[in-house]
C-alpha cells in the first residue's frame, strides 16, 4: 500500500485497487448532489414538454395551428403570433385576415342623388312617406318604422341603427377577407342585406352569425335566417365546421336548407 497526492487530497493504493478516504468522500458529496440535481431538472423540464406538446410541426416563426381548435399559437420564446390568425373552415385550415372596418367603406350615394344608402333604406323601410331635414330631402328625419328583430314602433329616424343583417366583421372571417375594397364596399351597401332596427338591439347582436344571435321577436327568426343565407350564398361564404351542426338544425326547423 503507498499513498500519493492527487490534488484532491490522499489517494491511497491498495494493489490494483485505488480510494479516497472518508474525508475526501465527504468533499465529493456536494458534487454528486449537484449532479443530481441537474439530471433530475432535465427530466422535469423534457417531461413537461412532452406533456404539453400536440401533433403539428412548428413553422419559422417557432409556432403552429392547433389542429384541435383551429388556433395558431407559439412554441418558442422569439415566436409571435401573426397578425393574420389562422383558423378552421370546413375541413380546410385557412387564413383570416384581421378585420378591419375602414376597409369596408361608408355608406355610398349610388345614383347620385345625394340619398346615401343609409336614407335609401330608412325610405324603403318605413311604412309611411318620411320626411326629410330639408328641402334638399337628403337625410331622413321622420318617418314610421316597425323593428322586425324587436317588434318596436321608431318615428325618429335617429333612434335607428341600418344593421347588415350578415355583419360586416362576420363576413370578413367567413371568406370574405380577402375580396378587394371594391367588392367590401359593395357588400356593406348591399341592400339586400341591410334593414332599418332599433339601435339597442342592433348593438346587441355585434358581429355574431345566427349560431350565436338569432331576433328576440321569435316570428321573424326563420325569416331573417332566409335573408342571412340569401346574402351568404349570394357572396359564396362558409360556415366554420363548429358552426355547421347548430345551423343547420335551425335552419331544417324552419325550412330552409344551407
Amino acid at each position: 500500500m503507498d499513498g500519493t497526492d492527487s490534488g484532491k487530497g490522499l489517494l491511497i493504493n491498495l494493489g490494483n485497487r485505488e480510494f479516497f478516504p472518508k474525508n475526501n468522500l465527504k468533499l465529493m458529496m456536494p458534487v454528486s448532489r449537484l449532479v443530481l440535481s441537474i439530471t433530475l431538472t432535465f427530466v422535469v423540464i423534457f417531461s413537461t414538454s412532452s406533456l404539453t406538446a400536440h401533433p403539428g410541426g412548428l413553422d419559422k416563426n417557432g409556432g403552429h395551428v392547433d389542429k384541435s381548435t383551429g388556433k395558431y399559437h407559439c412554441h418558442r420564446a422569439n415566436c409571435v403570433v401573426p397578425a393574420e390568425a389562422r383558423v378552421e373552415r370546413g375541413t380546410v385550415t385557412v387564413a383570416v385576415p384581421k378585420f378591419r372596418r375602414r376597409e369596408w367603406g361608408d355608406w355610398k350615394d349610388a345614383d347620385n342623388d345625394c340619398q346615401d344608402t343609409r336614407a335609401e333604406v330608412l325610405q324603403r323601410d318605413s311604412l309611411v312617406a318620411v320626411t326629410f331635414k330639408n328641402a334638399k330631402a337628403c337625410v331622413v328625419t321622420k318617418g314610421q318604422w316597425h323593428d322586425p328583430y324587436a317588434g318596436d314602433q321608431f318615428q325618429r329616424a335617429f333612434s335607428l341603427d341600418i344593421d347588415h343583417i350578415v355583419p360586416l366583421e362576420w363576413a370578413n372571417n367567413h371568406g370574405g377577407g380577402t375580396w378587394p375594397a371594391e367588392r367590401k364596399q359593395q357588400f356593406t351597401n348591399d341592400l339586400d342585406n341591410l334593414v332599418a332596427v332599433g339601435a339597442g338591439v342592433n348593438r346587441n347582436k355585434g358581429a355574431q352569425g345566427p349560431d350565436k344571435w338569432l331576433p328576440p321577436e321569435e316570428n321573424f327568426r326563420c325569416l331573417y335566417l332566409a335573408k342571412f343565407l340569401n346574402v351568404y350564398k349570394k357572396y359564396d361564404l362558409q360556415f366554420f365546421a363548429a358552426e355547421q351542426q347548430g345551423i343547420t338544425a335551425i335552419a331544417t326547423s324552419c325550412d330552409l336548407s344551407l
